[in-house]
């Protein structure tokens, strides 16, 4: 009988597995096995009692063929005999504490109730969203399309997947991936409705990118319903015609956008200096101000398909190259890629700019540049238009990879760039930045001392910008790429191929070359702060030059770090004697420094590197930290580090001694 069953808030896990429920399945999915994609591990539902409360139930893959037929999407049923055990994982449909497992005895009757609505939602408000913590939780969400991007195909895993950015109400953004994209640019394309695109998002998970908090559709659980006629949404749009302040856009106006205009602004994304850069622990799109101090190398072009713009080989024909991309022989056009060191008042780092860009910032293309430096002859690295670009402050759009976040890499790919005052104006009032040259000069004290140039020497400089050493798979990233949002918590987790990140050409030499790379040695000497430095570092590589000048050091004489001052002079003797005193002390240093050390280091060492014969490498791994026992010694074993300060320490100084004899 209906009358003897439970509510779904009375079901707590234990012993009891003759419960009895009559419940509406509001939400069936079949979930793929992970090994075998095309076999189905398990079924996964949301029941749905008269109180409005709602639970999670399973059905394991032994069970399937059991169950699959029995079970409809929509239906009430009585359910009996299951287990109840804790709601965890990946995710949670529900906010019940418990979930239950259907079992081989488990009952399963059909019936009709009016008792349980048909549909029910249980909505979230935005501030909510914008303050979940807890990502595993589901929720259900009813707004209005305000912006939108087109399809893109974007690279995850080796695999393709179809994704469209969205933006609801109070700009919220939401991810829509594969058939739900499909679904909203289908409904779009089909007609051009009167009103508002109101939808409900069901059983959608939120993420929290650079600290603002968006939506995304979960696998095979969550659900998309636009402009139903349900009740809820006709409540809304009454709610929308009487607010003054709500944007609604037309079907047209949602067609016509362009995302370039919203996402490829560098005002329109956060900022971020470049030490704030290098200590990144995400990925991300930031705006950066900084001038640019150099071109490095001379690799400022390469041969790119004239269809997909990749870097491509040559092949027997010398004007005709085959692309790894387009599977043909094509030809060539010549494009930029340009490395450039850039500098704010915060660090330095490399900055590299593609063919969309670089013909902007320089106001001509690759293919003239390269002419003019064929017809003239030019002994330098790059042609001399490109030099107008050092000493410019100049505001980028850069985009930070996995690869930048784990490495401290600090080498990044420009996605935008401008260099109009009115716009850089605009950067510095909204973040309230000073001139760079003004910053600059502000944290440095020019010295007036002019150390002694050191001889130079004349050595065998290897370039490591070699031609042979650049990327195989160069290529520039196209707008559509370039323009996902960062300004929400979907610019998704993507690899390498989907926006490319370019090495510089010493680093792939040194990777795919076993050869050793001989630079010389650093005895060139800055003239203003004395510090040695290799040729390979001067500015203006593009010259040869005897009297090369350094600006990685001291910023030319910008920056000035005081002598260090001379230790007290017994120190000074126990170190520079060389009588049996001192040796003993440099012997046992490590220890006398670990005197007073309270805490041990920790980590994960990686010990497989040392089984040759070459000199020792120690290498650590992963988290590293510090460890600090109890204050007190175990039964028997002396007293050490914090132990030696905290523990008889009427003996503290003979068991300092003893520790470290």
């Amino acid at each position: 009988m209906v009358t003897s069953t439970s509510f779904i808030r009375e079901i707590v896990s234990g012993k009891k597995t003759d419960w009895k429920i009559l419940v509406r399945v509001i939400r069936l999915w079949f979930v793929p096995d992970k090994w075998n994609p095309k076999e189905n591990a398990g079924i996964e539902m949301v029941f749905i009692d008269e109180e409005g409360v709602r639970i999670h139930a399973s059905i394991k893959k032994m069970l399937i063929r059991r169950y699959k037929d029995l079970i409809k999407e929509g239906s009430s049923y009585i359910f009996q005999n299951f287990f109840v055990v804790d709601s965890n994982g990946g995710f949670r449909a529900t906010t019940h504490k418990f979930r239950l497992n259907f079992m081989g005895c488990t009952k399963v009757i059909e019936t009709s109730t009016d008792r349980i609505p048909s549909t029910h939602f249980q909505f979230a408000t935005f501030d909510t969203i914008k303050q979940n913590v807890d990502e595993s939780l589901l929720f259900d969400i009813i707004g209005h399309v305000v912006e939108k991007d087109p399809i893109k195909e974007i690279n995850i895993k080796d695999k393709d997947k179809k994704a469209s950015f969205w933006r609801l109400k109070n700009t919220v953004r939401c991810t829509l991936w594969e058939a739900f994209a499909e679904r909203m640019d289908a409904y779009l394309l089909k007609d051009d409705h009167n009103g508002p695109i109101v939808v409900i998002l069901q059983f959608f998970r939120t993420k929290t990118y650079l600290g603002k908090t968006g939506l995304s559709n979960s696998l095979n659980v969550s659900n998309i319903l636009i402009n139903p006629d349900l009740k809820e949404v006709l409540d809304y749009k009454d709610k929308l015609d009487a607010s003054e302040e709500s944007y609604v856009p037309s079907i047209s106006q949602l067609l016509s956008q362009s995302s370039f205009s919203q996402t490829s602004d560098p005002l329109q994304t956060d900022r971020m200096t470049i030490d704030e850069c290098i200590e990144a622990n995400q990925e991300c799109v930031v705006s950066v101000l900084a001038k640019v101090m150099d071109i490095e190398g001379d690799n400022w072009w390469y041969h790119a398909c004239s269809k997909c713009s990749r870097k491509i080989e040559p092949s027997l024909s010398l004007k005709r190259y085959f692309c790894g991309r387009c599977k043909k022989t094509l030809p060539a056009v010549p494009r930029f890629r340009i490395q450039m060191s850039v500098i704010d008042d915060t660090g330095s780092a490399s900055f590299v700019i593609f063919d969309r860009i670089a013909t902007q910032l320089i106001g001509k293309s690759g293919l003239d540049l390269l002419d003019t430096s064929n017809k003239d002859n030019q002994n330098s690295d790059y042609p001399s238009d490109i030099d107008g670009l050092i000493n410019v402050e100049i505001l980028f759009q850069v985009s930070i990879s996995d690869r930048n976040v784990e490495t401290k890499w600090p080498h990044y790919t420009v996605k935008t760039a401008t260099n109009d005052e009115g716009v850089i104006q605009q950067f510095r009032n909204r973040y309230s930045i000073k001139d760079l040259t003004t910053a600059l000069d502000d944290q440095v004290t020019p010295t007036s001392k002019s150390p002694k140039k050191r001889e130079c020497v004349d050595v065998d400089i290897c370039d490591l910008s070699d031609d042979g050493a650049t990327l195989d798979d160069v290529e520039e990233p196209d707008e559509h790429n370039a323009n996902i949002s960062s300004s929400g918590m979907f610019q998704p987790i993507v690899d390498d191929d989907e926006i490319e990140q370019v090495e510089t050409g010493a680093e792939h030499a040194i990777l795919s070359n076993e050869e050793y790379w001989d630079i010389g040695d650093p005895i060139w000497q800055c003239e203003h702060c004395g510090a040695l430095m290799w040729y390979a570092e001067r500015l203006h590589k593009q010259k040869n030059t005897s009297n090369p000048k350094f600006s990685l050091c001291c910023l030319q004489g910008k920056i000035e770090l005081p002598i260090l001052t001379d230790p007290p002079q017994t120190l000074k003797d126990l170190f520079f004697n060389n009588d049996d005193r001192s040796k003993k002390i440099l012997e046992h240093i490590r220890s006398f420094n670990m005197m007073f050390s309270f805490t041990s280091m920790g980590g994960r060492i990686d010990r497989t590197m040392n089984d040759g014969n070459a000199p020792p490498q120690f290498i650590m791994y992963g988290e590293n930290y510090h460890r600090i026992g109890s204050l007190m010694p175990n039964p028997g074993s002396t007293p050490k580090f914090a132990q030696l300060y905290i523990y008889d320490t009427q003996n503290e100084v003979s068991n300092r001694m003893r520790v470290v004899r």
